[in-house]
């Protein structure tokens, strides 16, 4: 799909109040600007939804909303302006989120972090992962790149754009892989199951494991049915084949995050930050 035009994000901007002050991100689908309005920053999203039969970027762009609008914790983006269909402008929804001032995890260099460090960013992901999985829902693609710290030092759960609640019909279809290679779980490649909050969990251990060793434990090289089997074979090399100094605690938190079966890792966030807590 051709980019989403300026100036159809320029009439999201108008229709929503705000100012454009920077395009951060603008191709295919989604776009991505700056904007303020009075002087506060905020970030402006706008998706171009195809009507045609199959296409389910509206009822992404939904849920994304709906999940964030639910939700009031300091560990996930808040919304600003909730959904709207942009007048003018055919087949356009847009709404604004709070601004976070930090940099993406994927920009600070993760390896070589202590486990004091590596630990507070999961307990904050933990709290606000939670706050998902207490509404039965799973986010299905954390990643470096949608997690943030404030420039205050707290990180920051944003874009659930793949969230999926429990007790919804999936979007996902068939034989589709959503999530970001890398960061996936066993059950994202399963064609038996399906991501749930375990699957987060998994990831949180991935994520954590990168920040402690500077790689990932399943790491994808291009070849997808080669990374595919690895992750659903679950071998990866133990946090502490890298890291010999990690304690006790470390060792375990990671290694029961990664473990292959969802049933013996923590189940949910919430019995995650009860460990490290």
């Amino acid at each position: 799909m051709a980019d989403i035009p300026g100036e159809a994000i320029d009439s999201a901007a108008s229709a929503l109040g705000v100012v454009v002050t920077d395009r951060i991100d603008k191709g295919g689908q989604k776009a991505v600007a700056l904007c303020e309005r009075e002087s506060v920053q905020y970030v402006l999203k706008c998706v171009a939804v195809d009507p045609s039969a199959g296409d389910h970027s509206l009822e992404r762009a939904r849920r994304e909303v709906g999940v964030l609008e639910a939700i009031s914790s300091p560990h996930v983006v808040s919304i600003e302006d909730g959904l709207l269909e942009v007048p003018g402008v055919e087949s356009m929804v847009a709404w604004t989120e709070e601004y976070i001032d930090g940099d993406d995890l994927t920009d600070l260099a993760p390896g070589g972090w202590s486990w004091e460090a590596v630990r507070s960013m999961l307990v904050d992901l933990a709290v606000g992962l939670s706050e998902f999985h207490a509404r039965e829902v799973a986010h299905r693609d954390l990643s470096t790149n949608n997690i943030r710290q404030r420039s205050s030092g707290g990180w920051v759960i944003i874009d659930p754009g793949l969230a999926r609640f429990m007790t919804m019909p999936t979007l996902t279809l068939y034989g589709q892989h959503f999530g970001t290679p890398g960061f996936m779980s066993p059950e994202h490649v399963s064609t038996a199951s399906r991501p749930t909050n375990a699957s987060d969990v998994y990831v949180l251990g991935v994520i954590g494991y990168l920040c402690l060793t500077g790689s990932l434990p399943i790491p994808f090289a291009g070849d997808v049915a080669a990374y595919v089997d690895q992750l659903r074979a679950g071998t990866y090399q133990p946090v502490e084949a890298l890291r010999p100094d990690l304690d006790a605690e470390a060792r375990d938190v990671i290694g029961r995050c990664l473990h292959r079966h969802p049933a013996r890792r923590f189940l949910d966030a919430s019995e995650l930050l009860e460990a490290l807590s």
